[in-house]
């Protein structure tokens, strides 16, 4: 069973997830970022951004994942890229839904190392159609034969929710197929255009953790589950992991600037306009998050043998589904009810 250990206060910032755009060429049912950032006017600059960079190396950043919206449609993408390289920043990703990758931007992203993950919601055409549109499904396997002839690493992603949850294996054999680096599988939000009717009960939750320890270890293929941080308590497989969701060695900024207590949650620390330095500190020091911190001392967390990598959990889920952003994450099977 792989975890990441949950850092201290005094952690340096390592990783960035970074929202360049809001705009997709899809209409995606589970998308979380669509409607949220409005103020397409204000999107950062390929100036702003390198100026951002500038200042994140100088914080000794070692990752930045960037995602949007669809991030191909920006065109100064491969500029962002290669100078994101050149500033010597170890692990640079980007999030696509596969469907503009050409030749010509693959080329990009192999010039520059740059890992991808790419967005599959399904285990057939039906299905990922349903979520993501006519015409997407053959897409995936053409960016995947692309990505696989220029030797570039990927990962696939499942947003999963009721509409697909039941398919979970057959995703998971499906990403091996592909030639994946390893299935990734994030339980829907009711954040942006996805609502509450398709996101998965606590039962659900639980029996699709099951589903994957069962997949992973039988094709005996690594898989990673994002935004359960509690998964611990149910899995205990060498072929997945799992990672709490509360280190403070992360910051998100959106496509305008804001930096962001999490990426499906709307409370802004300041803008990297300011300086990246000054609202680092702002996220860090902030009355918020050193609450955040403490939900491990409350039950039924204080006693979890796992309180040291959960730390409570998904405060997005607590937040939307409990509405209270310092509750246990009410998805957690030890916790009895929302």
């Amino acid at each position: 069973m792989l975890v990441r250990e949950r850092v201290s206060i005094d952690s340096k910032l390592k990783r960035i997830i970074w929202l360049l755009n809001e705009r997709c060429n899809l209409n995606c049912r589970f998308c979380y970022v669509a409607g949220r950032f409005k103020n397409n006017n204000k999107e950062l600059t390929l100036n702003e951004i390198l100026k951002i960079l500038d200042e994140l190396v100088k914080l000794g950043i070692k990752r930045i994942d960037f995602t949007g919206g669809e991030v191909t449609l920006r065109g100064d993408l491969e500029t962002i890229l290669e100078e994101t390289r050149k500033r010597g920043v170890e692990i640079i990703t980007i999030n696509t839904n596969g469907t503009l990758l050409s030749e010509r931007i693959v080329e990009i992203l192999a010039k520059n190392d740059v890992k991808v993950y790419l967005s599959v919601d399904g285990a057939n055409r039906k299905t990922h159609e349903s979520i993501r549109g006519i015409g997407t499904w053959d897409k995936i396997f053409k960016s995947a034969e692309l990505l696989r002839s220029f030797d570039i690493s990927f990962s696939t992603v499942f947003a999963c929710g009721k509409i697909n949850v039941n398919e979970v294996k057959g995703y998971i054999a499906l990403s091996k197929e592909l030639g994946s680096q390893k299935a990734c599988i994030i339980p829907v939000l009711p954040v942006g255009r996805a609502k509450k009717d398709v996101i998965l009960n606590r039962e659900e939750i639980v029996d699709m953790l099951r589903q994957v320890e069962s997949t992973a270890d039988s094709i005996r293929f690594n898989t990673e589950i994002w935004c359960v941080p509690f998964a611990g308590l149910i899995i205990n497989s060498p072929y997945v992991s799992y990672f709490g969701c509360r280190n403070l060695d992360e910051m998100d900024i959106t496509p305008t600037g804001d930096v962001l207590l999490c990426d499906t949650v709307d409370i802004s620390f300041g803008n990297v306009r300011e300086g990246v330095y000054k609202v680092w500190k702002n996220l860090i020091n902030s009355q918020l998050v050193l609450e955040l911190l403490k939900t491990i001392n409350s039950s039924p967390c204080n006693e979890c043998p796992i309180k040291s990598i959960c730390y409570g959990g998904c405060y997005a889920r607590a937040k939307i589904l409990a509405d209270d952003i310092y509750a246990p994450d009410p998805m957690c099977p030890r916790v009895s009810s929302l």
